[in-house]
């Protein structure tokens, strides 16, 4: 550990180019030496983490061997996450911040990286009632909010925690719950990890919602926080800098649609938001043509500090 703070992902091998440029994004607003970045690769070893990350070996994380027999990549990836917050608070980290893969940072991600912030640190899908015909896709506004209640009042994609009892009971009910319900089944109320994120805010104390309009920006929020470029360059989230964008489902094969999960919308709904899908798209291409240096950089995960599942 060579910092007070930590970034970190779990992936699979097929998501390096997205590794890659959310790594890079990072790295723009937070040199190497400001803060760690980890990357555990649920179908690789630490070596194959991408060039700059510290590799994580996702075999030897809490529950790791009982989630590899049962759930294929992308439940892996995502069950991934509590293990990986649990692994970094046991390396001493103050701070640890997990961020889905298929983000990019747009300035300095200071706001989930304060001291002074609670254990437990969640951020909510949207942050006021949708207005009726927000989107092209004439969703209602109750319609539109049943349809993130499927998905859970949190986003699963950014959890920042803290060291303390309260994030330690946290993370050891979230790592029990996700090691044997994963999976996508709204029928029976769940949605991989997101739902059960409901529950944190009553469960558990030392829980803050991060209502800040700058991050984790994405196409289920785009209307309440309105896309522009500024003079100077600089990307904003209403009147606020624009710190992190949430990519979800976005496939660059497929470049006019934001998302797979809602393929209705267009990128007329994204606004001043549509310039960014272009350059992600971009992004993703150059990292794809690189080649793939190995990385030496590892961390031992140790499978002490939250007993088995």
């Amino acid at each position: 550990m060579s910092s007070r703070a930590c970034i970190c992902t779990v992936i699979s091998r097929s998501y390096l180019p997205f590794a890659q440029a959310w790594l890079e994004s990072i790295r723009r607003h937070h040199p190497a030496g400001e803060l760690d970045v980890l990357v555990s690769v649920v179908d690789g070893t630490p070596a194959n983490a991408p060039a700059g990350s510290i590799g994580v070996d996702f075999a030897q994380l809490p529950g790791a061997t009982q989630m590899l027999e049962g759930y294929g990549r992308q439940a892996l990836v995502i069950a991934g996450k509590a293990p990986l917050l649990q692994h970094a608070l046991e390396l001493g980290y103050e701070r640890a911040v997990f961020l889905d893969v298929d983000m990019l940072a747009y300035d300095r991600l200071d706001p989930l990286l304060d001291r002074d912030l609670a254990q437990i640190v969640l951020t909510p899908h949207v942050l006021a009632p949708l207005a009726n015909g927000a989107f092209t896709t004439g969703d209602t506004g109750p319609e539109f909010e049943r349809i993130l209640l499927l998905s859970g009042v949190f986003n699963g994609g950014c959890i920042a925690v803290g060291p303390g009892a309260s994030s330690s009971a946290f993370l050891d009910w979230f790592a029990d719950r996700l090691h044997t319900h994963c999976r996508h089944d709204v029928t029976n109320g769940l949605h991989y990890d997101q739902t059960w994120l409901d529950f944190v805010p009553g469960m558990f104390d030392s829980v803050q919602i991060l209502r800040d309009p700058s991050i984790n920006v994405a196409y289920w929020n785009v209307h309440e926080r309105p896309v522009t470029q500024a003079a100077d360059g600089r990307w904003m989230a209403g009147d606020t800098p624009l710190r992190l964008f949430h990519f979800s489902g976005f496939d660059a094969d497929r470049p006019t649609i934001p998302s797979r999960y809602r393929a209705a919308m267009t990128m007329h709904d994204m606004a001043g938001a549509a310039p960014l899908f272009a350059d992600y798209a971009s992004r993703l291409a150059a990292a794809h043509a690189a080649p793939s240096p190995s990385n030496p950089a590892t961390t031992s995960a140790s499978s002490s500090g939250s007993g088995t599942r």
